[in-house]
């Protein structure tokens, strides 16, 4: 509005000028150019009229705000991507508000897996050799051939490019072969319940299937506790990562505590780099080797996960064996390389813990700046090695779509916005991979925080708690971090009570398929909201204040006005 209205003095200027120069003699034109030839040189004109190269170079490049942004683009292309604009801001807000799936997957060759309805497809199997499985040898929980091939693809497909805590190729010879070297029913039936999670969106009845396979984990590890096994460390490291992503944390803690008794029994928290072997493409690792070098990875980034979300002591030391997608140290095609980055991400996190470690009131107090800015500096070149260029008309698999090291820069907010929108209008997995979810927790509470400063805030926050909606199906730790958002919004004053419940309400009607009394979660969901800050809380405690609050109340009046809902902002 400012723009056009300034736009339309300097046009009624002209034209009073105009007007007058039209309507004077000719001497007095003359005169009136004359001095402002003295006034304005034509060159110095033209020079301040022109932008800088700089200026004009940046004007090409979509959604930069600043000139920081900007460099950082430059010389950081992987960490800053250029994003490109998703079309219409009505388009985009009804695809991302609601529970349902967005219509813009359907428009675009993704460079992704099976689209979900060719999922049960055996073609669409991960590996073709799945489709000889015969599940009864390892399990005595009714579950079909075909089911378990498509649940353990599906982990294979979704889980195994981030966590990697088995050799899949080394996994699924023994698997098929029905031997015992590097496969266990305990791994086994650890990985069909995880796999039952993001399963249950395509089949209602995998949360029953789930728990089966639960209590027939539980039985092998009962029964073989006593023996001390890589497989065991591998097992339990999914065991943990379920029981987080099912709601059930205690369970969840349980297992981690019995893997890190038994890593550390195994030497796999000892780090000595003289012990790693050579390796190269002439000479490759054994399988032994392989297998032990992709379990003490694989449980090294469990353990840092819970150390970065749960304040959790990081592991003593980072191993020491060769990272997963190393030169000799080949992966299957459906995995990528991302691992081999997520390792190292980790590997960074871990000594970003430790530097962190402490009170978090004072820790300008404890960390000098300059290892911060250490750090940062070692996050973007970590960046710099993942080299993606998807070709034209596709995009990056979801597995290297959800990893991006954030920073607490307005540059990277930025970034993290435009990519969590890429994963939830284009990836099918958004509703069923719940390795993207970190985004949603870190944008919620940023725009909270500044809600004051953003205009933006109410429709990103409100893409979040979507976000979340629509993984609730899989994971039932969802359905407590949409709530936990709840919590914060109502508790700083930035949401009506009556709103809130208006949501939660919605959430129920959307289809919890899990009971929330029996979840429970202990990430730490209030990261830094304002006032709150004394006031932190887990994603169980914000949650249960909710419901014992906000939901409690029964009253039917109509939802009171507010901002979040009158009008989102022009997102085009």
């Amino acid at each position: 509005m400012n723009l056009r209205r300034l736009l339309e003095q300097s046009r009624a200027n002209i034209d009073t000028n105009s007007r007058t120069l039209s309507s004077s003699s000719d001497a007095s034109s003359r005169q009136f150019f004359d001095m402002l030839g003295e006034v304005v040189q034509p060159a110095s004109l033209t020079h301040s009229a022109s932008p800088s190269y700089h200026e004009t170079v940046r004007a090409t490049i979509p959604y930069t705000q600043s000139a920081l942004e900007f460099e950082l683009m430059c010389k950081h292309p992987n960490a800053y991507q250029i994003l490109e604009p998703h079309g219409p801001s009505e388009a985009v807000a009804n695809a991302l508000l609601t529970f349902a799936e967005s219509p813009f997957r359907s428009q675009l060759t993704i460079g992704e897996v099976s689209p979900p309805s060719r999922l049960r497809q055996k073609h669409a199997l991960c590996d073709a050799s799945l489709r000889d499985l015969q599940i009864s040898y390892w399990t005595t929980v009714p579950v079909s051939n075909d089911t378990a091939a498509s649940i353990i693809s599906l982990y294979l497909e979704n889980m195994h490019p981030v966590l990697g805590t088995f050799d899949a190729d080394l996994f699924l010879g023994d698997l098929l072969a029905h031997k015992l070297r590097f496969c266990s029913p305990f791994l086994v039936n650890a990985v069909l319940y995880y796999g039952c999670h993001p399963y249950t969106v395509f089949d209602a009845t995998a949360p029953s299937l789930a728990w089966q396979l639960y209590d027939e984990a539980n039985k092998m590890w009962e029964a073989d506790q006593s023996t001390d096994s890589l497989l065991h460390v591998a097992a339990l490291a999914n065991m943990a990562y379920a029981g987080s992503s099912n709601g059930h944390d205690k369970d969840g803690m349980k297992y981690l505590k019995l893997a890190r008794k038994m890593a550390d029994r195994l030497g796999l928290e000892d780090g000595d780099p003289d012990s790693a072997p050579h390796v190269s493409e002439t000479n490759p690792l054994s399988d032994d080797t392989r297998s032990r070098a992709h379990i003490a990875w694989g449980y090294f980034c469990v353990t840092c996960g819970y150390a970065f979300y749960y304040q959790h002591p990081p592991t003593r030391a980072t191993p020491s064996l060769f990272i997963p997608g190393s030169p000799g140290f080949k992966l299957p095609s459906y995995m990528g390389t991302t691992i081999n980055h997520i390792c190292k991400f980790w590997r960074l996190c871990r000594e970003i813990v430790i530097l962190y470690s402490g009170a978090p009131e004072n820790t300008a107090e404890r960390v000098p700046l300059a290892a911060m800015e250490s750090k940062y500096q070692q996050l973007l070149a970590l960046a710099e090695e993942f080299a993606v260029e998807p070709s034209q008309g596709t995009r990056v698999p979801h597995h290297i779509a959800i990893f991006h090291p954030e920073s607490i820069s307005a540059a990277s907010l930025r970034q993290l916005k435009r990519l969590m929108i890429e994963m939830r209008l284009y990836y099918s997995q958004a509703i069923y991979n719940i390795y993207w979810h970190p985004s949603l927790l870190f944008i919620a509470n940023a725009v909270l925080a500044n809600s004051a400063n953003d205009p933006e805030w109410q429709f990103y926050f409100m893409a979040c708690l979507y976000g979340y909606g629509v993984l609730s199906t899989a994971y039932p730790v969802a359905s407590l971090c949409f709530k936990g958002l709840l919590a914060l919004a109502v508790e700083s004053g930035k949401m009506p009570a009556s709103r809130a419940r208006f949501l939660a309400q919605e959430l129920s009607r959307h289809g919890e398929q899990h009971d929330p009394t029996k979840s429970y979660s202990g990430i730490q969901m209030n990261l830094d909201v304002g006032e709150l800050k004394e006031r932190p809380g887990t994603v169980e405690e914000l949650a249960s204040r909710l419901e014992s609050t906000v939901l409690a109340e029964t009253d039917d009046a109509e939802v009171e006005d507010d901002a979040l809902f009158d009008e989102l902002i022009n997102f085009s």
